[in-house]
């Protein structure tokens, strides 16, 4: 006897399916194969017995599992690409295959569709402003007809309806690699408060302590390392970054020789941060985000002594700077291009137009105005960070 189960999403929660899979052993019915393009799992009728499901990625879609698994009791029941289910009907497991491939593949899933989401509500936003501003300076009257109408129902429906799964795909996910992290114990990895090395107990007043903010450092990092050695050798020893990451606290101690690092990290794991700890780094501030992950770590060295440095590496380091440059070029480009063709449209209408300022929506241009220039100052920031690493290792100072 056969059942099949139509599963649609069942990628989105990879724990909760793992545990369906296994709650329908217990009623009787063992998994024998999946569709994986219907998204179809057959099962066939047997005695009731209490296995054991395991989802994994495989990134290089290869057809057998490692052969510490293969002696522990797994099998592969269905696989497609890099998707594979297996199960064990062991009694005692020894070794449980690893989570690492589905986490990064889910990390990437929840970029994709935070990324297309926001294109999603954003794009015709800026398209229908841009077309309004057109319409309204040439003083063009619009008539919709009843097909028009319609036609603008259905892509509002069609609009709504994309967002609506992309951000059920975005949230979905990202509470699934959640709890995946906190089954396996990764979630430390991304929690401030379990790596940091600062007494929290430390008041800060006006007379002992200051705090400063800097606005948008992951985009010139190496100055922040170079100001925060600084202000610890003029005796103002960092004690917290705000979790946000804008503001650091100090307090007036004894001069002290620390290196600091900030790092950018596409992915992080829990052996990163391990491996820093066991080097003698310190963690004073990690980013929420388990992608695109920024970190700040420090050091404390002998004056005599040679500074420590995280990337011993010239190319490590110079790969580093671009990936940071690379990214904020990508997520800023598009927006200063959109907004600048707005801009020169709007000039263009005011100059050679000869139209006069209440006809344009002023305010909206001068926020149009200021976020181009903002980005267009990160954007640039991002770029001289990496022709300054560039340039430092080929002269040598970072050797």
């Amino acid at each position: 006897m056969y059942k099949k189960v139509v599963r649609l999403f069942w990628s989105y929660d990879i724990k909760k399916t793992e545990e369906w899979l296994r709650d329908m052993s217990l009623r009787g019915y063992k998994l024998e194969s999946v569709d994986f393009g219907l998204r179809i799992f057959k099962f066939i009728k047997v005695q009731k017995n209490k296995v054991f499901y395991r989802i994994i990625y495989d990134n290089n879609q290869s057809n057998v599992i490692p052969k510490s698994l293969d002696n522990s009791g797994w099998k592969i029941i269905s696989q497609h690409k890099g998707w594979k289910i297996l199960i064990n009907e062991s009694e005692t497991i020894n070794i449980m295959p690893s989570r690492n491939s589905v986490i990064e593949r889910n990390n990437k899933l929840i970029n994709y569709s935070g990324s297309a989401l926001g294109f999603f509500i954003l794009f015709p936003l800026i398209v229908g402003f841009f077309t309004k501003s057109i319409l309204r300076l040439k003083q063009v009257q619009v008539n919709y007809s009843e097909n028009l109408n319609i036609l603008g129902i259905l892509y509002l429906l069609a609009q709504l309806s994309i967002c609506i799964f992309l951000a059920y795909t975005h949230f979905k996910v990202k509470a699934s690699t959640k709890r995946i992290e906190y089954a396996e114990g990764i979630e430390l990895a991304y929690n401030y408060d379990a790596y940091k090395d600062i007494d929290d107990g430390i008041y800060i007043c006006k007379k002992n302590g200051r705090a400063k903010r800097k606005i948008a450092w992951v985009t010139y990092p190496d100055k922040l390392e170079l100001w925060l050695e600084k202000m610890e050798k003029r005796g103002f020893n960092l004690y917290k970054i705000s979790k946000t990451g804008g503001k650091f606290y100090f307090v007036k101690g004894s001069t002290v020789n620390k290196k600091f690092s900030v790092d950018f990290k596409r992915q992080v794991t829990k052996e990163y941060f391990e491996i820093n700890k066991e080097a003698g780094w310190k963690l004073y501030f990690s980013s929420k985000s388990r992608t695109n992950n920024w970190n700040i770590w420090a050091m404390d060295y002998d004056e005599n002594g040679e500074p420590p440095k995280m990337y011993s590496d010239i190319s490590d380091k110079i790969s580093h700077a671009k990936k940071v440059a690379t990214y904020y070029c990508i997520l800023y480009v598009p927006m200063i291009i959109i907004y600048a063709i707005v801009s020169a449209f709007w000039i263009y209408i005011m100059v050679m137009k000869k139209r006069s300022l209440e006809e344009i929506f002023i305010m909206d241009m001068v926020l149009f105005g200021a976020a181009l220039i903002e980005y267009s100052i990160f954007t640039i920031n991002s770029i001289l960070y990496y022709l300054r690493i560039k340039k430092g290792c080929r002269e040598g100072h970072y050797e």
